[in-house]
């Protein structure tokens, strides 16, 4: 089976980004040829050497768009246009047997869709983030023209789409909301690397970054507009006489320079530099508490932070902001905290009881690292995603066979 993948955000292991599709394709490599179509964006930006930059018998076809999420929304909704334009055409010629598209942004998905029906084979659409409510929350969308246009564009992809797939159970039931059939929506969590994670909870890791004896709250992403990087950045200064507590930020973005700035004026706060995918998670297994704070909006609530299945991989505590199935997840599963991103104080108060060593603490390492063997394997998940792929081409196959 020939798999064309088109997906702007490309990265592997060598990349600060959580690689989900890197592992995706190490998998569907070995027994399918792989064309995959994205942004060299990440290309430049590898901070090793150690991994190819696409798994053997992977095409990869590079698209030079300019992209940073320190971009205004002008910029990126401009580098959200000139990508799957160019896939487009660069995706003409691939004799490919299924089209997998992976949103965000939208955009993407509308030139998979387009692929696939110019090249007649299959359509899976995969939404790592919601579109367009996402922008439209954020204020980034204002013209309702326009808006209305990208609704009918996400309805269309869902109802048009041979299979979707989501990486949230709260997103799986606004893709049904769309009237979508169950049988056509498969979730796939975010998911971890477990070989990663387990490296990291087996290995001695010197510790490159001075943490010393601190407990360390662990931020790792985005400093993005989403990521209410400013209200934790509060929370830093009303901890900040507990000197045995360090927020340490690693990513980029947006609020980098006030992340910048806070560590120039508190010693409780540090800046590290981006970290490549294989050792990140070693980071996240020096960490007493990983957060994973979003701004208070309802579409954030439905997404799949790759930190926060990072961190309880490796047995690291979560602290989540979000109402939605997040907060479900970690609560039913008791491997994490809640508090509301509106609250300061209360999270604050969170962090100094969740640093605290004690049995709940210890419970909650045990049961993240539990419920990361048993629901977070990405490969696990790259199996899914094949059968999917196959039993999509077959009905294909038999649907021309009737016809013929």
């Amino acid at each position: 089976m020939h798999i064309l993948c088109v997906y702007q955000h490309y990265a592997n292991f060598d990349c600060a980004n959580s690689g989900r599709l890197y592992t995706f394709l190490q998998h569907l490599s070995k027994r399918h040829q792989i064309t995959l179509i994205s942004s060299d964006h990440w290309y430049g930006r590898r901070l090793t050497d150690k991994y190819p930059w696409v798994p053997e018998n992977v095409d990869w076809i590079p698209i030079t768009v300019p992209y940073s999420n320190s971009m205004s929304s002008l910029q990126r909704m401009r580098s959200y246009a000139q990508f799957p334009l160019a896939a487009l055409r660069r995706g003409r010629s691939v004799k490919a047997d299924v089209v997998y598209g992976i949103s965000t942004p939208l955009s993407t998905g509308w030139a998979a869709r387009k692929l696939a029906a110019t090249l007649d084979v299959p359509f899976v659409f995969e939404i790592r983030d919601l579109w367009p409510d996402f922008p439209v929350q954020m204020g980034a969308i204002r013209n309702r023209i326009i808006r209305n246009r990208l609704y009918r564009l996400e309805k269309d992809l869902y109802t048009q789409a041979d299979h979707v797939i989501t990486v949230a159970p709260d997103m799986t039931d606004h893709v049904t909301a769309h009237g979508v059939p169950d049988e056509k929506v498969t979730t796939l969590l975010q998911g971890t690397n477990l070989g990663l994670a387990d490296t990291a909870l087996h290995t001695d890791w010197k510790d490159p970054y001075d943490f010393g004896e601190r407990k360390v709250v662990l931020y790792a992403g985005t400093f993005g507009r989403a990521n209410a990087i400013q209200e934790i950045l509060d929370v830093s200064r009303r901890l900040q006489d507990h000197k045995d507590i360090l927020f340490a930020f690693t990513g980029g973005g947006y609020f980098e320079s006030a992340i910048r700035q806070a560590e120039e004026s508190s010693p409780n706060v540090k800046l590290l530099p981006p970290i490549p995918r294989h050792e990140i998670m070693h980071v996240f297994r020096r960490a007493t508490l990983s957060i994973v704070p979003f701004k208070n909006l309802p579409v954030l609530a439905t997404n799949s932070p790759a930190k926060l299945f990072d961190s309880l991989a490796v047995g690291t505590p979560v602290l989540v902001t979000n109402p939605g199935w997040t907060k479900r997840f970690v609560e039913d599963h008791e491997c994490g905290h809640f508090a509301p991103i509106d609250r300061p104080d209360l999270i604050a108060e969170t962090i100094l009881t969740a640093t605290k060593s004690s049995d709940t603490r210890n419970r909650m390492m045990h049961n993240g690292i539990t419920v990361a063997n048993r629901l977070f394997d990405r490969v696990e998940m790259a199996g899914q995603l094949e059968k999917i792929f196959m039993d999509i081409t077959e009905r294909q196959r038999r649907t021309l066979e009737q016809t013929n």
